[in-house]
């Protein structure tokens, strides 16, 4: 189950590759755990 919104903001997150985004994400409790672990090799 994912929401329009969450994708747009996970996209946007990719975008813009800022670490400090990557790193509050996991934080706050990542939506989609390997996908920020993706994001993650991918910096």
């Amino acid at each position: 189950m994912f929401d329009p919104e969450d994708e747009s903001a996970f996209e946007d997150e990719s975008f813009k590759p800022l670490p400090d985004d990557i790193i509050e994400q996991m934080y706050n409790g990542p939506i989609f755990p390997e996908e920020v672990e993706v994001t993650h090799e991918s910096r």
